[in-house]
């Protein structure tokens, strides 16, 4: 029998900007960038191969999931040409900013962030974590952005998947509509720890019949 062996999966997301366009009455990225899938509502993805599990008949069994940031969410904004130095944005800038991880691909639209809910139609099973935040501007302190709401979720589940899909979830509001007011998300770290063990071949393979299944929907 194989020697159970522990796991560290580490990856990440960049620090990315958002601005406001008034022509096109939206935010945009600086490229490249997460892709637009509705009004001011962004996903970006990252993919883990998990090759070393499934070669080895593997699975991955979750001790410790968490999601790192070095840094605050920014506000700021640029005045008529931007030769001043920046400032806080108007307005009133708002986002949330979630990361789910799954073992399946997830339907990439607005839904998304509701995945493993009953709102969409993904199996809660297959969303291993998830956790989001909701900032907002301060107005003691404009430009750095407070974090005002929080949530995790998730079913920690083990995996025998050869893959795990990473998405960062960005959805932006905005009260005022000024050229050049933006929003930096930070880079945030995806941080995972286990252990990889044999399991008994009928849980082995019901594991990877119930994987393919779910990434047929």
């Amino acid at each position: 029998m194989t020697k159970d062996q522990p796991f560290r999966i580490v990856t990440y997301f960049p620090e990315t900007t958002a601005s406001w366009v008034v022509s096109d009455d939206e935010f945009s990225f600086t490229s490249p960038g997460p892709s637009l899938t509705g009004p001011n509502f962004f996903v970006a993805e990252e993919q883990l191969s998990m090759a070393g599990w499934s070669l080895q008949d593997l699975t991955g069994f979750f001790a410790n999931q968490s999601i790192q940031r070095p840094s605050t969410y920014i506000a700021s904004g640029l005045i008529n040409t931007g030769t001043i130095p920046p400032t806080g944005a108007t307005g009133g800038i708002s986002a949330s900013d979630v990361v789910i991880i799954s073992d399946v691909p997830l339907t990439i639209d607005t839904s998304i962030q509701s995945a493993g809910f009953m709102a969409h139609d993904s199996d809660y099973m297959s969303i291993k974590f998830a956790q989001g935040v909701l900032v907002t501007q301060n107005l003691n302190a404009p430009i750095q952005m407070t974090v005002t709401d929080s949530w995790s979720y998730g079913s920690g589940e083990p995996t025998a998947s050869e893959m795990l899909f990473c998405y960062r979830i960005f959805h932006i509001q905005k009260t005022d509509k000024l050229e050049g007011d933006s929003i930096t998300f930070p880079e945030v770290r995806y941080v995972a720890l286990g252990i990889a063990a044999e399991e008994p071949d009928y849980v082995y393979i019901n594991r990877l019949r119930r994987s393919y299944e779910l990434k047929q929907l």
